[in-house]
């Protein structure tokens, strides 16, 4: 059931909202690649298992409490009820719980380098929305070490605001462990809260391992399947969704092109024909966000190619440079990304000259935006671009990876590619 395609396209679905907060942690802050793969992961099998569980509901509404089939109007009813629940408010609450759950994981990845130099503090929102309960452990100040952070880290709960900030030793008083430890006991102290007791930075994991959506004993499986029970619906679940996430290895032939075995399928997108292939050697550090930008081309039928990078050393430069990142339709691109609002236009054009040194011809230049961007930013920034790099032969304009607009050198020249960039950013 989880293999078929439109079962598929409901956990992918609800894996692109959930894993959202993840990219964007990591286009911002320092993400090691471990972590980060162990987090997409777990929200890929956490989305797997929610979907699981939402079908088997739903075929459950099919009858009535007489064992009879209900009349369609019910049914529809009855299902309508359950998407909102499920992909509505459910949902909701897991997008927020994702995005603290992340950013503490990212953080405790930072805390764990420097030890017990620094003490931990636990804090809430300070607002009348706390919980009450929550509000006992606001100050709660302990090293890293202490076995508090085992199980407290934030979030504790669904829609949980508190967090935890690295602070000065001498600034703040060291709590009682043990008074830290049954007050934050406390408001985990039934089953239902009981799930919140994890830590996501140690355990590499976004969503809580005992969460009732996954079958009961697989919360430290680790996927090895020493826990597999034939007979259990959500472990055989597992192992279809183990199938899926699975990617094929080389050799093997796409679209009539033959690749080695060095070499790793991606994505493929059978209706446009385009896919993404990453050889070994692809910056292991950006080989999430630049799958995740090429995505939009694979689906408008883009042959995407992350090749190997090297680190060489060009003449006249000081420092060394890391050859571009991919071959798209046998064209020579390299991936860059910006945030910036108020120095866009430098910002693109800066990019551009970094996009030629490392021996590309195209640059694919994805924005994340905080703000609405004014289409003259981004005509500015693709007509500094063209100006100052002679050799710059496109430039590929996405927004968050996602809607893009391919600006070329005839374009720019002929002065066409503010029209087309104006008209793209139209809403």
């Amino acid at each position: 059931m989880l293999a078929d395609e439109p079962v598929r396209e409901l956990i992918e679905a609800t894996n692109k909202a959930l894993v959202e907060p993840l990219h964007r942690l990591a286009l911002n802050e320092e993400v090691s690649f471990d972590l980060q793969t162990a987090l997409e992961q777990n929200t890929f099998v956490f989305s797997g298992f929610k979907t699981h569980h939402e079908l088997t509901e739903a075929a459950q509404l099919l009858k009535g409490d007489d064992g009879r089939f209900k009349p369609f109007s019910q049914f529809r009813t009855d299902i309508q009820a359950l998407n909102q629940n499920y992909n509505g408010n459910y949902l909701r609450a897991e997008y927020n719980f994702a995005t603290a759950s992340t950013q503490m994981a990212a953080k405790w990845q930072q805390w764990a380098e420097d030890g017990d130099e620094y003490n931990l503090q636990y804090r809430t929102a300070n607002d009348d929305r706390v919980r009450e309960e929550h509000t006992a452990l606001h100050g709660t100040t302990l090293p890293p070490s202490d076995p508090f952070w085992d199980s407290y880290l934030p979030p504790n709960g669904w829609n949980c605001r508190c967090t935890t900030v690295q602070v000065l030793k001498y600034k703040y008083p060291e709590s009682d462990s043990a008074k830290a430890i049954a007050a934050a006991a406390g408001i985990t102290d039934t089953p239902k809260k009981q799930i919140f007791r994890f830590n996501p930075g140690k355990q590499m994991k976004v969503f809580p391992p005992k969460h009732p959506y996954l079958p009961k004993g697989c919360g430290n499986c680790g996927r090895t399947l020493l826990s597999y029970n034939p007979n259990s619906a959500q472990c055989r679940a597992c192992e279809a969704l183990k199938k899926i996430e699975e990617k094929p290895r080389g050799p093997f032939e796409i679209e009539g092109k033959h690749y080695g075995k060095t070499w790793t399928l991606e994505y493929t997108n059978p209706k446009s024909h385009g896919y993404i292939v990453r050889e070994d050697g692809h910056g292991a550090d950006e080989a999430t966000q630049n799958i995740k930008s090429a995505t939009p081309l694979a689906n408008n039928g883009f042959k995407v190619e992350l090749i190997k990078q090297e680190t060489i050393k060009k003449d006249g430069h000081k420092k060394k440079i890391k050859t571009r990142d991919a071959n798209v339709n046998d064209e020579k691109w390299e991936f860059k990304y910006t945030a910036e609002y108020e120095n866009l236009a430098k910002s693109i054009g800066t990019k551009a000259g970094q996009v030629v040194e490392q021996g590309a011809d195209v640059m694919l230049i994805d924005i994340y935006k905080n703000k609405t961007y004014g289409d003259y930013l981004v005509i500015a920034g693709v007509k500094n671009a063209f100006k100052y790099n002679s050799k710059l032969q496109k430039i590929c304009v996405m927004i968050e990876s996602g809607d893009y607009l391919l600006v070329d050198r005839v374009g720019y020249e002929k002065g066409t590619f503010v029209k087309d960039i104006k008209k793209w950013l139209t809403p």
